[in-house]
């Protein structure tokens, strides 16, 4: 076993205990060494992220190298096992051959054994090491030298708890002490030190701990302790005082620590570089006269500050209270272990509650709904949430929804049983909670807005309604004004309305509860509305811009002004935005470019890029019946969509397409020679075209359809085009099949009043596979082929979309309720048997929507192409406290 030692000292030693002096005189490659067993050996590190860490002035193409370079010393240093890959992107250091000091500080934290973490912890993680030309190492390893010292100082907290508990008072004033070494400005600490003093009987002691501590804030930082640190001092002066005259703490100009900038990337613990972290690196500059002090304070000040940043997780958890006119901006530092998913197109991610206190967000490995309080370093996982998306708090701030494929839950912040409200008619495209009682819901698919009562097994009815004459196609991310009188909206519409692209959007506000609608602003793609009276929007061109707004009137009233640049904004609208009523505003910059790669995975989960650097906005993967070639939707510019055949690890692609009005949602046919896609060629009408593969051909019209279609798949034997038709209603989607040159109009397949979508054939094409709502939540369903009404069988349990058989029959893929891909176990001769169903992995991360095929299957069965967001820019999360502040100050400006 090797051991690494990172606390108090730097110190590595080989299996045979021998010093390994040779990466010691190494700094970068031990730094990276160390960045890979943080926070414990065994933690997946993505490439990009290293990339961006050690070597941020090379191109990809050299960073690349020099990353190859390092890991190859490291692996001839160390031996070559103790590296592992995971696919292409990740790498870890297998915690069977190495172990480090942190990491026992870590488990023992985790575990509850804070006396182990305390034994282990022999003082600053890392001390002395320095990375030459990797200014993003050093930014993280200060940030996390800090966290370190306030976990276990807070272990020490803990263990004092335990040893008062236990009556053992001498142990516990030594853990203090020790507490306090640790963290010299942890005033938590030093007012636990005091009580112990006093508990036993030593009051001068007690006072001393005081004065000590009282002398050094003002030395340092020209500042006093806190109210209750001097209320603590004054009892304890009584006794003996009471008859004498005595002199009151109070602050004059003098500031007490609150604050400094940080930033962090989102998905990961890396640090990303951030104006404010390095301009406003104190909340409140000490005045008072004290010029001739303030270089000296100010590096101190930082140093504290850092230190109150980690223990406060958010920022929020302030050591003192500040001038409430205060405006603080910074970028929010995530544990790597409590990451955001990545962005999606369609759905929020987001949110903060009304008075500022909770942010809630979707996180962790598995997608789950995160919620961390100001006041706490971690996150809590609230369970029963796995493939949750779209957070949004109640008005009061005490409940939490939470969106899935065609499901609405809610919850108590503190994580109390999930209550389902609905579990149909809904989509992910955003919901809002409004003093009324009522939520306010995306619809599935391309539809209107809901509205639904915030209770269980609630009825969804329909709240807006698309105006398609005026070209409306969809109604999405609705925000509630605070006055309960009408709900903010994004519209697209297609055609112009005013603008270049085939599609467009508008800001829209509804009255409630009639629903009636009108366009407020053009060319932009979210809102939020901000007391006391604005609004806040993301425009196409991802520009946050405010604009005085009165909700009583429901209209803008004031010129708009530009707040921010590069927000990050999902194709279909999704923007991390919240801004609480209290006034803190929180966003997410950067990412965002709607990028996307096609990747492997296995059976396990494991995640292996196709072609690293082809890399666009895709959907709707159909792989070839070889295996070799896929075809994909794909967006080339602006708003243009075409159909694109490319080898699989190789080469760019061929537009296949229609020269003049695109194409998307592609499948193959049986001979894999030609793809077949749809073309909106008129609003509202759409066509079936079939191209040769290798472009040699022009497309050949197949058939006319009336409405919107998607997911169209040919039968094996290439006499049936089966697709789902968008339906007459809202709520509803019929399958419907077409045999080219001899049905002049589509035939039923599966058609009633609810909603089926997503067809898939068995290889020999006597059944079809689908998904339905037809139970309430969608569960995926078999009919035989094509007498789809002769017989049916329910195939998933717990919710089931997306189905795809293998390649020999007697498997049947689907994605389940909690967004697991499931493999179920089928027999289809004599008839139709459902067997044993096994979930493979988490789809979380990976680009997936209801209604569109999301996957393809390898010939061998073992692999699944899928995509997922490409490694971009990094993005941060920002916070303002204080805001409304700032916006008053722009309006007294103008």
């Amino acid at each position: 076993m090797i051991e690494f030692r990172l606390l108090g000292e730097v110190r590595l030693r080989g299996t045979d205990q021998g010093e390994v002096h040779a990466l010691l005189r190494q700094p970068k490659r031990l730094a990276l060494l160390a960045y890979l067993v943080t926070p414990l050996p065994g933690t997946w590190h993505r490439r990009e992220t290293l990339l961006a860490l050690f070597w941020p002035d090379l191109d990809t193409v050299h960073a690349r190298t020099s990353l190859r370079n390092a890991l190859y010393v490291l692996r001839q240093i160390l031996g070559d096992d103790v590296l592992r890959n995971r696919g292409d992107e990740e790498i870890s250091v297998d915690p069977a051959r190495l172990e480090t000091d942190l990491g026992k500080v870590w488990t023992a934290i985790k575990h509850g054994r804070m006396e182990d973490a305390l034994a282990n912890y022999r003082g600053e993680l890392l001390p002395g090491l320095f990375a030459s030309d990797s200014e993003g190492f050093q930014r993280w390893l200060d940030i996390e030298r800090a966290r370190v010292k306030v976990e276990v100082s807070r272990a020490a907290l803990s263990l004092i708890t335990s040893l008062e508990r236990a009556g053992n008072l001498p142990e516990a004033l030594g853990v203090a002490q020790r507490a306090i070494e640790i963290q010299p400005h942890d005033e938590n600490a030093v007012r636990r030190l005091i009580s112990l003093h006093e508990a036993m009987g030593d009051r001068a002691g007690a006072l001393g701990v005081f004065e000590s501590y009282r002398s050094r804030l003002e030395a340092e930082f020209d500042a006093e302790p806190a109210p209750e640190t001097i209320a603590l001092a004054d009892r304890l002066r009584m006794p003996s005082e009471a008859s004498m005259p005595r002199t009151r703490h109070t602050v004059v100009e003098r500031h007490p620590i609150a604050s400094v900038s940080a930033s962090a990337e989102i998905s990961g613990n890396t640090p990303a570089d951030s104006p404010s972290a390095k301009t406003q690196t104190l909340m409140e500059r000490i005045r008072a006269g004290k010029e001739e002090r303030a270089g000296n304070r100010e590096r101190m000040l930082l140093i504290a500050a850092v230190l109150v940043l980690i223990s406060a997780g958010f920022i929020w958890g302030l050591l003192r209270p500040r001038s409430p006119n205060q405006v603080l901006r910074y970028a929010l530092a995530v544990d790597s272990s409590e990451a955001m998913v990545p962005g999606a197109s369609w759905s929020g991610r987001l949110a903060i509650s009304p008075d500022g206190t909770r942010l809630a967000y979707i996180g962790g490995p598995s997608g789950e709904l995160l919620v961390r309080p100001r006041s706490q370093l971690r996150a809590t996982v609230i369970s029963g949430t796995n493939g949750a998306v779209t957070p949004f708090f109640s008005p009061d701030g005490q409940r939490i929804g939470f969106l899935g494929e065609n499901h609405v839950h809610i919850v108590s912040a503190t994580g109390d049983s999930v209550i389902a409200v609905c579990d149909t008619l809904t989509g992910v495209a955003g919901a809002a909670w409004g003093r009324d009682g009522f939520l306010y819901v995306d619809g599935r698919g391309y539809t209107s807005l809901l509205r639904v009562e915030a209770k269980a097994k609630s009825r969804p009815r329909w709240f807006t309604t698309l105006d398609t004459a005026a070209g409306e196609v969809n109604h999405s991310w609705p925000d509630v004004l605070p006055n309960g009188k009408g709900v903010l909206f994004v519209v697209t519409f297609t055609g112009t309305n005013g603008v270049s692209d085939s599609l467009s959007y508008a800001i829209a506000v509804a009255e409630v509860p009639s629903g009636k609608h009108r366009v407020i602003v053009n060319d932009a793609k979210y809102a939020r509305y901000a007391a006391p009276g604005y609004l806040l929007y993301v425009t196409t061109k991802k520009t946050l811009m405010v604009t005085p707004f009165d909700q009583n009137a429901m209209k803008v009233t004031g010129a708009p002004t530009r707040v921010i640049e590069g927000m990050r904004l999902g194709r279909f609208g999704s923007a991390d935005l919240a801004v609480s009523a209290a006034g803190t505003l929180v966003y997410v910059t950067g990412g965002g470019q709607d990028k996307r790669e096609v990747v492997w995975v296995t059976r396990d989960g494991r995640r292996q890029s196709v072609d690293p650097d082809w890399q666009s906005e895709l959907w709707a993967p159909a792989l070839s019946p070889n295996g070799k070639q896929l075809a994909i939707t794909r967006r080339l510019s602006g708003q243009r969509i075409d159909v694109l055949v490319k080898q699989l690890d190789r080469g760019p692609g061929i537009v296949v397409s229609l020269e003049q009005n695109g194409g998307f949602y592609p499948s193959w046919t049986p001979d894999g020679k030609s793809v077949t896609f749809t073309s909106d060629e008129t609003r509202g009408s759409v066509s079936f075209w079939t191209s040769k593969a290798d472009g040699s051909a022009p497309p050949v019209l197949q058939f006319r359809h009336k409405r919107w279609v998607f997911s169209s798949v040919w039968s094996p034997d290439g006499k049936w085009l089966v697709y789902r038709d968008r339906g007459a209603r809202p709520d509803s989607g019929d399958i419907l099949g077409v045999r080219p040159g001899l049905d002049t109009s589509p035939v039923p397949l599966v058609a009633s009043r609810f909603w089926e979508t997503t067809p898939a054939f068995s290889p020999d094409g006597h059944w079809l596979a689908y998904t339905s709502d037809e139970s309430g939540p969608n569960q995926v369903y078999v009919v035989p082929f094509p007498d789809t009404h002769a017989a049916k069988w329910a195939v998933s349990t717990s919710g089931g979309t997306d189905p795809e058989w293998s390649h020999r029959g007697n498997e049947l893929f689907y994605r389940d309720g909690a967004g697991n891909l499931v493999a179920a176990e089928v027999k289809t001769s004599p008839t139709f048997l459902v067997g044993r169903a096994t979930s493979l992995f988490s789809t979380a991360g990976l680009e997936m929507l209801l209604g569109l095929k999301g996957y393809a299957v390898s010939p061998d069965d073992r692999r699944f192409l899928m995509i997922r967001p490409a490694v971009g820019a990094p993005e941060k999360l920002i916070v303002v406290e204080n805001w409304f502040e700032e916006l008053k100050a722009k309006s007294s400006s103008r």
